[in-house]
């Protein structure tokens, strides 16, 4: 289904409808998935809903996605990027997750050039409580970098959260 929907951009343009949810404009892409800012239809909850298309997968790409998504349902927390449900259909997988609307670690570097002592500090904090509750469920992630570390608005303060859980493994 196709529909026409405005995000806040230069004008509304033509969106897909998933589940209860209205793709909006493409926010990121990899190598097996794009990812799209995208609202629930009713209660207007703003999220990320990455798509991957099934054809592009190999049988131990498909194999991660199955763990990603498994890891992700078992994990709540404020430090962790939060999965709300995944959608399948005949030839793509949706993954509805936590919209970050302060990009990623690595676009904030960027954009600040140099980050004080205490912005570190704080970040670093964040990151260790999510690890933390990576380590108490005996999860590893294996692909932190900054590019994964996602940043959410919590009023004034950034709050940092670990993403892109597509290499993660059960630690034995």
């Amino acid at each position: 289904m196709t529909m026409r929907v405005d995000f806040g951009g230069p004008g509304p343009s033509q969106a897909r409808l998933v589940g209860d949810y209205i793709l909006g404009p493409r926010i990121g892409s990899g190598s097996f998935a794009v990812v799209w800012r995208s609202r629930h239809r009713q209660h207007g909850l703003e999220v990320a809903v990455k798509e991957i298309d099934k054809k592009l997968l190999s049988s131990k790409v498909s194999e991660n996605l199955l763990k990603e998504i498994s890891i992700l349902s078992t994990i709540n927390h404020p430090n962790i990027i939060q999965l709300f449900e995944s959608i399948e259909t005949e030839d793509r997988i949706f993954l509805v997750l936590e919209y970050c609307d302060g990009g990623n670690l690595a676009a904030y570097i960027n954009r600040h050039a140099k980050v004080s002592e205490e912005i570190a500090r704080h970040f670093m904090r964040h990151l260790a409580a999510g690890l933390q509750v990576l380590q108490e469920k005996h999860f590893i992630h294996r692909d932190l970098k900054p590019q994964n570390l996602l940043l959410s608005t919590k009023g004034a303060t950034l709050q940092l959260k670990i993403g892109d859980f597509g290499f993660a493994r059960l630690a034995v």
